[in-house]
């Protein structure tokens, strides 16, 4: 089936989401940019592609509307390299130390609330916990995630029980005068 057999089966509204060789994001694309692009070498087989309203990234070569671009000359098409469900995710390449950190200073954070010792860990928790975040958003085979949430909630939830004792002690104190 050449690429055109399977241009006309694809429907107008079907789009693609790249991950480069360098993790960079682009799309959302129509296939024939996705095509032009392999013709031209910029993305290969092993390329992370995630196709429009799915959440799941898979290897270029997992759909069979390139295959034919993938491996041109008419020879027979090239058996996927990996079964569908092996890949639903990016690869994890590394996680992100900025993540790291910020779970950290969240457990410390909840850790030290008394007596309201929490407050430098919580506040760089959340700012750390912040930026790790979008770190990851930027790089997508990035892990940590789930660290940088939960440095997050942790933080804020410490800040809110800090902020709650020093509102109780000020009216005690308060009441005193």
């Amino acid at each position: 089936m050449s690429s055109s057999d399977n241009g006309q089966a694809e429907t107008s509204e079907t789009m693609f989401t790249i991950a480069d060789h360098d993790n960079n994001i682009h799309g959302p694309l129509e296939p024939e940019v996705v095509r032009d692009w392999i013709s031209r070498g910029r993305i290969s087989g092993d390329t992370w592609v995630r196709k429009s309203g799915d959440e799941n990234w898979r290897r270029l070569d997992f759909f069979p509307q390139f295959l034919a671009d993938l491996c041109p000359g008419g020879k027979n098409d090239p058996p996927l390299s990996h079964s569908p469900g092996t890949h639903s995710s990016l690869p994890v390449q590394e996680t992100n130390g900025t993540a790291i950190a910020g779970m950290v200073l969240g457990i410390l954070s909840i850790l030290s609330l008394y007596p309201v010792l929490g407050f430098p860990c919580n506040i760089a928790g959340i700012i750390t916990s912040s930026i790790a975040l979008k770190q990851i958003k930027r790089n997508p085979g990035q892990g940590g995630r789930g660290m940088a949430i939960a440095g997050l909630v942790c933080s804020i939830i410490s800040t809110l029980i800090a902020l709650l004792v020093l509102a109780v002690l000020a009216l005690i104190f308060g009441n005193f005068h």
